[in-house]
């Protein structure tokens, strides 16, 4: 039998939970400020990567911003390397042209002169007498542009010689 009355009884259960519910409150609000504070914490440490991280891109885009102005340089010089590469090629081409006339003695005439695109070479020419005929290959020899040159073929016909000469164009 419980002698204290109802209604003061009443009162001390209320106040017992008061009491734990003051408790768990302040026990979930202690929680809650601690998930905060973690939260906050991290947050703080991810803006701290972002920027660190930001600071990184910053200095290597104007790496690759350099880089891009390198390629673009580089490409710039390849084409222009290759224009003066093929202007060069023409160039000696047309050395070789006005060489011939040097190279060649009177009363020899050239009738074909082909350079192949595999820069092999063929000439087939006319002059008067074998002296001559061996006198332009011996020259031809010479020229620092032909190698491997050889009288491919002769045959004589009145009061000419005509002879052929194969070998190969060293540019």
């Amino acid at each position: 039998m419980n002698l204290i009355p109802k209604e003061y009884r009443l009162r001390i259960k209320y106040k017992e939970y008061r009491k734990r519910s003051i408790m768990v409150s302040l026990f979930l609000s202690l929680l809650l400020i601690g998930v905060v504070i973690y939260y906050q914490y991290s947050i703080l440490d991810y803006q701290r990567s972002v920027i660190t991280l930001n600071t990184k891109l910053e200095s290597l885009s104007q790496e690759m911003a350099k880089a891009e102005f390198l390629k673009d340089q580089k490409r710039d010089i390849d084409r222009k390397k290759s224009i003066i590469s093929k202007l060069s090629n023409r160039v000696s081409y047309l050395q070789i042209l006005e060489d011939l006339n040097l190279l060649v003695p009177e009363n020899t005439f050239l009738e074909q002169f082909v350079i192949n695109r595999d820069q092999s070479l063929e000439i087939i020419a006319r002059t008067t007498n074998d002296h001559k005929a061996i006198n332009i290959l011996n020259r031809l020899e010479k020229y620092p542009y032909f190698k491997n040159l050889k009288m491919n073929f002769t045959d004589s016909q009145v009061n000419n010689l005509i002879f052929g000469i194969k070998g190969s164009v060293g540019l």
